[in-house]
């Protein structure tokens, strides 16, 4: 099949995203498990679902972005029988909607753990963002359900939708459908926990300063335990840090994937309204969101990274900690609990 300058760019630019997804996301896992490895550390739960959001960037560069590369290289004919036309774009399909539910369930952890710090403490903290990602995971795998029944092999061997190329009520139902469960609602799910977020924290710091015996009282504890100053300020540091990562990430998913998700709104009701040009460049930014968490993630510890492979921070750290711990428990001490729930749980 002879590749025109628009298909050829196509395919160069989903090869080129596909490898940067699969090389950035592998370093990424490798980042936090060698990470966590050196410092003797458990995966955070923040970390725990950011793997399950590398996993469904993983499948949406192989299952989404290569077997759509394949399908370009061989249109109009497809090798294969009905089923597995259905399969195939069942699972291009399912990554998508992973993304964007994994997205959400990040915004929610931080939500539990920042307004509802007592039910946190009262949970398994580790266990807590697994159900969180099997909930999404599940959610994604029925969502994706109905590209069994709208796909199906034409008698000219071709896999294509059972409404066509045309404009009908079915497609624009279909793709208005889509883009509001897998990228409105969601987004919209993330800024409502956000928002609750950002308010409890600028809350809790004028509670602060509303009552003066408990500030003296604040500062009284402060002054007795220096170590738990420490604590307490390394813990607003990493909350701070761990909420803007997630944040950026979640907002980065958002404006990549609106042009997309409102061009193909469009395309459906109205599909001569937009040059094939210009839904070209939209698609490709839509794509991109698939390689950006990984360097997101990457600048915002990009001081912790520096030490992943060094033997002597690594030793250092863990002597310093174990020092750190014989000498004050801070976890089990009370009025460092008192303080903690004061300032709002850490990550």
């Amino acid at each position: 099949m002879a590749l025109n300058s628009q298909i050829f760019f196509i395919l160069v630019h989903m090869t080129t995203v596909m490898l940067l997804a699969i090389v950035g996301n592998i370093f990424l896992i490798f980042i936090i498990f060698r990470g966590n490895a050196v410092v003797k550390r458990r995966i955070s739960p923040v970390q725990l679902l950011l793997l399950h959001t590398c996993a469904a960037d993983l499948l949406f560069a192989l299952l989404s972005l290569g077997t759509e590369i394949i399908i370009i290289l061989r249109h109009p004919v497809f090798d294969g029988p009905a089923w597995l036309c259905q399969l195939i774009r069942y699972l291009q399909m399912f990554p998508m909607y992973t993304s964007s539910f994994l997205l959400v369930a990040i915004s929610f952890d931080r939500f539990q753990a920042i307004c509802r710090p007592l039910q946190t403490y009262c949970s398994d903290r580790y266990r807590r963002p697994n159900y969180f990602a099997i909930i999404a995971w599940i959610t994604a795998l029925i969502c994706s359900t109905p590209q069994l029944f709208i796909w199906h092999k034409t008698k000219y061997g071709e896999c294509a939708t059972i409404y066509g190329h045309g404009v009908s009520l079915l497609k624009s139902i279909y793709v208005i459908s889509f883009n509001t469960i897998a990228w409105l609602i969601p987004s919209m799910l993330a800024a409502f926990f956000y928002y609750r977020v950002c308010k409890t924290i600028w809350l809790s710091y004028l509670s602060f300063y509303f009552s003066q015996e408990t500030r003296s009282y604040v500062v009284r504890l402060h002054n007795d335990s220096r170590h738990c100053r420490r604590q307490l300020m390394k813990f607003n540091r990493d909350r701070f840090q761990t909420i803007c990562l997630t944040m950026t990430i979640i907002f980065c998913n958002f404006f990549l994937w609106a042009p997309f998700c409102v061009v193909n709104v469009l395309q459906a009701v109205v599909p001569h309204l937009l040059s094939s040009q210009l839904i070209t460049y939209i698609v490709i930014l839509g794509n991109l969101n698939s390689c950006v968490n990984p360097w997101i993630y990457i600048i915002f510890n990009r001081n912790q990274n520096i030490y992943l492979y060094d033997t002597n921070y690594a030793n250092s750290f863990r002597f310093d900690l174990n020092s750190k711990t014989s000498q004050f428990n801070f976890l089990s001490d009370s009025r460092c609990i008192h303080d903690l729930l004061i300032n709002i749980s850490p990550n």
